[in-house]
């Protein structure tokens, strides 16, 4: 996996909840004892251990490549799906929406489809329409159609070196 591509996952990750940064930080520790030169940037996230997440997340940006900026939110809409099935703790995933909802997205589709989820939501909530049940239901379809996404992210393949 392209190392920027895999940073980029882990600071979305980080950013909406689904990576603590100590989760972050394990995957850094690895990733530089498996490397013969690591790249600074990796040493300077790992050595972030007592840092906040927005702190970790700037680090994890300045991480050399280039990635499709869209993709990454997509993985981590995987990741939200398979632990929405794992788990079944939608105030979590709430919280986690919520939070993509805050980074730049790329995709005028896919911001207004996640405004829309999150207002009705909200509505939903306040019963001044609709019912939790139904929004439950629609944001399980809606992390449903990203689930396609999660073969980007594998833990092999993100805790692999291939000096990229």
């Amino acid at each position: 996996m392209d190392l920027k591509f895999a940073a980029e996952i882990h600071r979305v990750g980080l950013k909406v909840g689904y990576f603590s940064v100590k989760e972050v930080i394990d995957w850094t520790d690895h990733l530089i004892e498996t490397m013969d030169q690591p790249p600074f940037e990796l040493i300077d996230v790992s050595l972030a251990v007592n840092k906040h997440a927005a702190d970790v997340c700037s680090k994890l940006k300045l991480v050399k490549g280039h990635v499709e900026p869209t993709l990454a939110v997509r993985v981590i809409l995987a990741l939200i799906n398979r632990y929405l099935i794992e788990s079944r703790d939608f105030s979590k995933v709430d919280f986690m929406l919520s939070m993509v909802k805050e980074i730049p997205l790329g995709d005028a589709h896919l911001s207004n489809e996640l405004d829309w989820l999150l207002e009705w939501r909200f509505l939903a909530r306040v019963e001044m329409i609709g019912n939790l049940e139904d929004v439950r239901k629609d944001i399980e379809g809606f992390l449903e159609k990203f689930s396609d996404y999660e073969k980007y992210y594998t833990y092999e393949e993100c805790f692999r070196s291939d000096g990229q």
